[in-house]
């Protein structure tokens, strides 16, 4: 039960990442910036996004698959 200790802060994360790029998109559209740059931007925020699902995955198989520590 160790190892899923550290999940509920890793899921509270990600609600707050996920909310926060809503709340970008939806600013992002209604700032007058060029359509290009929201594109850009929705790439990047969606970047962040995986970059934080292949943690979580990461975090999971170590649960399952315990890996040694070197020291």
């Amino acid at each position: 039960m160790d190892c899923l200790a550290g999940l509920l802060p890793f899921l509270v994360w990600v609600i707050v990442v996920i909310a926060v790029v809503a709340i970008v998109r939806i600013v992002l559209n209604y700032v007058a910036v060029p359509p290009i740059a929201v594109q850009i931007a929705n790439i990047l925020l969606w970047a962040i996004v995986a970059i934080a699902c292949l943690y979580l995955i990461f975090d999971l198989f170590s649960c399952l698959l315990p890996m040694p520590r070197f020291r």
